[in-house]
């Protein structure tokens, strides 16, 4: 039984070993751009990422024989990813990230829109948390004495602000300090289960929902404009 009246957002992860070798399974338009890559890394992402992309859609629209040349990725103005297929847009919001040879792709109704981020955990440098993070973000990290939970919460703050401001439709085009992840009440870090997190963006629309999780050596976010149950994996 749904908790909030809202559909879960859902969401396909892929590794890169999962990619096709050939590029069949791209549309023209797609093989077109890909040529004009020249970086090797580059080129993986992203075919990854637009792999991980046409996965979702196929099985979030419950067509998994879709045909994938028949589905193309786009961006739109904003840069965010747009999923068409036979000239029209499909009735659906998307987003996408990708790092260290995983994608995670998530799909949620159209006008409700959805941001995700992925992010291998690491730690990063002091300059970074004061140049990215809020008073009350710092303040809140710096309680965490164990430098291995520290990175995992300086990742996954970092990285629900990447959701929030992909779900605004911004990127880092805003401040990123104009997204406060609330604190969350324990230390401890998220396991592989999705767990709630609140943000509130500075001069925009109240607050903003989300669900943050660990696997691994990656943390995972999705954020949304309205609560919803837990995210479902698709596949």
């Amino acid at each position: 039984m749904s908790l909030s009246g809202a559909a879960p957002v859902r969401y396909w992860v892929a590794d890169a070993t999962e990619v096709p070798v050939d590029d069949e399974w791209l549309t023209a338009r797609e093989r077109e751009l890909l040529a004009r890559f020249q970086v090797r890394k580059r080129i993986k992402d992203w075919r990854l990422g637009r792999f991980t992309a046409k996965q979702a859609v196929a099985s979030a629209l419950d067509e998994p024989k879709l045909d994938p040349r028949h589905v193309e990725i786009r961006p739109a103005k904003s840069g965010a990813p747009t999923a068409w297929s036979s000239g029209q847009r499909l009735p659906i919001e998307i987003s996408l990230s990708h790092t260290g040879g995983r994608a995670m792709c998530t799909v949620s109704p159209l006008r409700r829109p959805v941001g995700c981020d992925l992010e291998k955990i690491e730690s990063r440098a002091r300059a970074f948390e004061r140049d990215f993070f809020t008073e009350g973000e710092l303040a809140w990290v710096d309680r965490v004495a164990d430098e291995a939970t520290r990175a995992g919460w300086v990742t996954l703050v970092w990285s629900a602000k990447e959701s929030v401001l992909k779900a605004l439709g911004e990127g880092l085009r805003l401040d990123t300090r104009d997204v406060e992840v609330e604190p969350p009440p324990v230390t401890r870090l998220p396991g592989t289960s999705w767990e709630r997190f609140g943000a509130v963006v500075a001069r925009a629309s109240g607050a903003w929902f989300g669900w943050w999780r660990i696997d691994g050596s990656f943390a995972s976010t999705i954020a949304t404009h309205a609560p919803s149950d837990p995210p479902v994996r698709l596949g």
